[in-house]
C-alpha cells in the first residue's frame, strides 16, 4: 500500500511537469524556442540568401559557391556545413569572450 501511494504521487508529478512543460514551450507570438533554427530554403536547386537570418553566415556562404556558377546547391551547402561544423554548432553565436580572473 504504501508503495502504491508513492507511485502515484510521483505519477501525478510527473503529469504535472509534462503540462507546464506543453504551456511554457515558447509558442507565444512573438517569441521563438531555444533550440530553433530555421532551415535553409532552396528554390530551383539553390540556396536562397534571403532566408538566412545570420550575417555572418551570409557573408561566408558566398565560398560555398565552388563552381562559379551563382547557384549554390543542396551538395554545395552539405560540404559548407560540413567544413564549417564549428559555426553551425555554436549557432552561430561568435566568438567566446575571455573571462575575467
Amino acid at each position: 500500500m504504501h508503495v502504491i501511494k508513492h507511485i502515484i504521487v510521483w505519477a501525478i508529478i510527473f503529469a504535472l511537469g509534462m503540462a507546464c512543460g506543453k504551456m511554457m514551450n515558447c509558442q507565444h507570438p512573438g517569441k521563438k524556442m531555444m533550440f530553433h533554427h530555421k532551415q535553409p530554403v532552396f528554390t530551383n536547386g539553390c540556396l536562397d540568401i534571403q532566408s538566412i537570418e545570420c550575417p555572418k553566415l551570409k557573408e561566408d556562404i558566398v565560398k560555398a559557391d565552388v563552381n562559379g556558377d551563382n547557384c549554390i546547391s543542396i551538395e554545395e551547402y552539405k560540404a559548407f556545413k560540413k567544413e564549417n561544423r564549428q559555426m553551425f554548432r555554436k549557432g552561430m553565436r561568435g566568438p567566446k569572450k575571455p573571462r575575467n580572473k
